[in-house]
Formats: structure tokens, sequence, C-alpha cells
């Protein structure tokens, strides 16, 4: 009788173990998601492109200590817009978004004036219309196509780099979407 005791808690223990092990796998499986999209990796941002960006929005003066190549690879690396969403038209929407004014950069970091009145603001910049496709991959955080409404502030995660088309394929839509500012930086 003692032996088949010891083979229920043996069969027990065992299937306790396998239940942890699967447990244990899931979250990590759940966290690596959750890192990767912290991370920004979906939007093809490397850390080094978002710490350019924090620091030219912190200090659009900062924008002088940017180098003609690095200029280049950030702008060559954001693969994401934020804007109004202009109109909606099947699996299609045109969004007016801001993308950074370049030349209105280098004017503020060319200029100790600029460069104070601009001091903990957001770089500044220019309006752009967009033209973004959604396929049956594009993923929605927030309303779906059909709840999406001209006027609502959206960001768009796209397979295309922003600075080389103005038609881009949606990754991920997030709506309604609300930017939190870095603190001590007005808009």
């Amino acid at each position: 009788m003692n032996s088949f005791f010891q083979k229920i808690i043996a069969v027990i223990v065992v299937i306790l173990v396998v239940a942890g092990g699967i447990l244990i796998y899931k979250q990590s499986v759940a966290i690596d998601k959750l890192s990767a999209k912290l991370n920004l990796e979906s939007s093809g941002k490397t850390p080094d492109t978002v710490g350019n960006v924090q620091n030219i929005v912190k200090n659009p003066a900062n924008m002088s200590s940017l180098t003609d190549q690095q200029k280049d690879k950030f702008e060559s690396t954001v693969k994401f817009i934020k804007g109004k969403v202009a109109s909606v038209s099947g699996n299609a929407l045109i969004v007016e978004a801001d993308v950074p004014d370049w030349k209105k950069m280098e004017e503020i970091a060319s200029s100790a004036d600029l460069s104070q009145q601009y001091k903990d603001k957001m770089a500044p910049t220019i309006k752009k219309n967009f033209n973004v496709s959604t396929t049956g991959e594009t993923k929605f955080s927030g309303d779906q196509l059909s709840e999406i409404k001209a006027g609502e502030t959206i960001l768009v995660n796209a397979k295309e780099f922003v600075s080389q088309t103005d038609n881009l394929t949606a990754i991920e839509i997030t709506v309604p979407y609300q930017p939190v500012l870095p603190p001590g930086i007005q808009q």
C-alpha cells in the first residue's frame, strides 16, 4: 500500500512540474512580446534612434549635434506616423501627420535666439498627408478600421520608411492615440 501512495505522489509531482514549466514558458513568451513592443522593434527604430529622437524632441537646438550621416540614418529608420484621420475609404485612410521640419530645426540650431525660444518645446513639424492602406494582417489597438472616424488622432506603425514614401502599409494602428510628452516639454 505504501508504494501505491508513493507512485501517486510521484505522478502528482511530475504533473505539477510539467504544468509549472508550461506556465513559465508562456510567461516568458508574453514578456518577450511586451519587451519587443516597448523597445519599438516592430516600428524599425533602434535604441540609438530612440535616444536621438528624445534628445531632439527635448530641445531642437540639439539638432546641430547630429551630423548629416546621423540625420540620414534617423530619417531612414522611422516607420511610424502620428496624425489626424482626414478620411476613411474601404481599407484605406488618409492621415495628416506631423513630420519633422528639418529646415526649421537647422535654422534653430544655427541661431542662439531661436535656440533659446525653442528650449523645452517640441521640435517643429510640418503637416504631410499619407495614404495608409490596411491588410488582413494589420493589427488594431483600440478601435477597428470600421470604427475610425475623420478627425481622430491615430498612430500608425508601417512597413515602409516614412521619409521615402507617402503610401504606407499599416502593420498596426492605435486609435484613439493620446501622445505623452516628455516631462517638462511644452507643445
